[in-house]
């Protein structure tokens, strides 16, 4: 489990795939200048990046959410927020789909478990209040707490999730384009999952008809998907300076197999311009962003990226394809913070401004601290106030890994009593800081659609088509900022 879950903590969480690539599930290209999927900030290569979530995840019933990430059905009054609700939650991966067999505990109340429908349901609970979920990877167990909630129907991400497992099936298609790619020119093709997400990416080069798409998705072992292709011109520079032609293909995918598909090109509609300004933190180099134009709610399709180097607008050729929204991913890196931010929901001839927060810091408690309890305060820095997720990971076998969800910069570890599970002791942990989602959000938005966990779960994937980013926010990844905390 320490091996798992703290490569997860260092790797993973570290790992922004636009930065490296190294958290790319995408196909086989090779990066150019022109792909979006770089192997360093600022090239201009084929983007490992995927964005916005479909307006609803697939089987949700919960309620839709607001522009800030809080749900609809959240009161603001402070006398009604204090009167006794039912609360009827679910639990989810980052894809919406229902995780069964999670314990659950609101308001300090037993412990219940998710059916096969991932849902949950709590009476007189007043707000706000506290959901703990139990979870597993491998054999530890993993206590998650959300604190500060109000929504009567939670939609809950557990910080399990960020354990990186295989996707669940696989397989290949084989694709020929009507017409090869030309010189000065690229090609891209993304898998579009028709009723689900499905993932996967390439690019062709001049000269290039045929293509190899590397596919993966992770319910229903034979889907619907539809292979889409954008072929573009290039300047000198390798920037895109137009569309030349465009496609798609529905083809019928089953694990392990190779179907074959033509994809016909045709007239792409008339191009566009997106601008972005992206202002870095103090201290942060490399700034660069990334486009993408979202089809349907089961595909964003990385378009190009762009260096940032100065605070002059930088603008995207983009198509104006019916129907078609664009978001904008900009990035950049300090010594020890990989920071992101995203805007999502645009229109061709919109300015993206996706912010790029002031990093919070983990400032308490103190390297080797020891006789840590559930009363032991854990506070960071917070400039931009983003959501924040402390966590502690064990370093020895059969310790629950402890994670607490806040939009508060202070928070203490979850009580464990009411899972049936005992607070370890003198337990050796790890701990560190990931802030994630949108800055000045309620406490609900840890709770609707991906929340924290999530969003950074999606980060890892994109630039592989599927849905996308979650609406507009901001992640901090930290790399090795872990303070050696021992419990009571």
């Amino acid at each position: 489990m320490r091996t798992r879950f703290l490569l997860m903590g260092t790797s993973a969480f570290a790992c922004l795939a636009l930065l490296t690539g190294a958290c790319a599930t995408s196909s086989d290209e090779e990066p150019t200048r022109s792909d979006t999927g770089t192997s360093k900030p600022g090239s201009q290569a084929d983007a490992d990046t995927n964005e916005e979530r479909p307006e609803r995840d697939a089987g949700d019933a919960s309620a839709p959410e607001t522009t800030d990430g809080s749900d609809s059905d959240s009161g603001t009054d402070a006398d009604a927020s204090a009167q006794p609700i039912t609360v009827t939650g679910r639990v989810v991966d980052q894809e919406g789909d229902p995780l069964s067999d999670i314990g659950v505990s609101v308001a300090g109340q037993a412990m219940v478990t998710t059916g096969t429908d991932g849902t949950f349901t709590f009476s007189n609970v007043t707000p706000p209040y506290e959901v703990r979920l139990k979870t597993n990877v491998g054999t530890t167990p993993v206590v998650h707490a959300f604190t500060g909630l109000r929504t009567a129907t939670p939609q809950l991400v557990p910080i399990s999730k960020l354990d990186a497992a295989p996707p669940q099936f696989q397989g290949t298609i084989q694709g020929t384009l009507s017409t090869p790619v030309s010189t000065g020119e690229l090609a891209r093709a993304c898998v579009e999952g028709v009723d689900r997400p499905i993932y996967g990416c390439t690019v062709l080069y001049p000269g290039d008809d045929t293509f190899t798409l590397a596919v993966n998705w992770t319910t229903a072992p034979s889907p619907l998907a539809r292979v889409r292709v954008l072929r573009f011109t290039l300047d000198a520079q390798g920037v895109t300076t137009g569309f030349t032609g465009e496609g798609s293909k529905d083809v019928s995918l089953s694990p392990n197999a190779a179907p074959k598909v033509n994809v016909a090109l045709v007239a792409p509609p008339a191009s566009g311009t997106l601008t972005t300004t992206v202002t870095p933190p103090a201290g942060a180099t490399g700034t660069a962003a990334i486009a993408f134009v979202k089809f349907g709610p089961f595909l964003s399709f990385p378009l190009e990226q762009v260096v940032i180097d100065s605070p002059t607008p930088k603008s995207f050729v983009v198509p104006g394809s019916t129907g078609a929204t664009f978001s904008v991913f900009a990035l950049a890196a300090t010594a020890t913070q990989q920071i992101a931010g995203w805007e999502t929901g645009l229109a061709a001839g919109g300015n993206a401004k996706p912010k790029l927060v002031q990093p919070p810091r983990l400032v308490a408690p103190a390297e080797g601290t020891q006789g840590v309890t559930i009363s032991t305060t854990f506070d960071a820095t917070n400039p931009d106030g983003i959501p924040l997720t402390f966590f502690c990971v064990p370093t020895q076998e059969g310790i629950p890994l402890l994670a607490v969800s806040t939009v508060e910069s202070s928070a203490t570890l979850p009580d464990v009593a009411g899972l049936g599970m005992t607070f370890p002791v003198k337990a050796a942990f790890q701990c560190g800081l990931l802030p994630s989602g949108t800055p000045g959000a309620t406490a609900d938005s840890l709770a609707t659609g991906a929340g924290p966990i999530g969003s950074y779960a999606r980060l890892t994937t994109v630039g592989t088509g599927g849905p996308g980013l979650d609406p507009t926010g901001a992640l901090v990844t930290i790399l090795d900022e872990y303070v050696s905390v021992t419990t009571q």
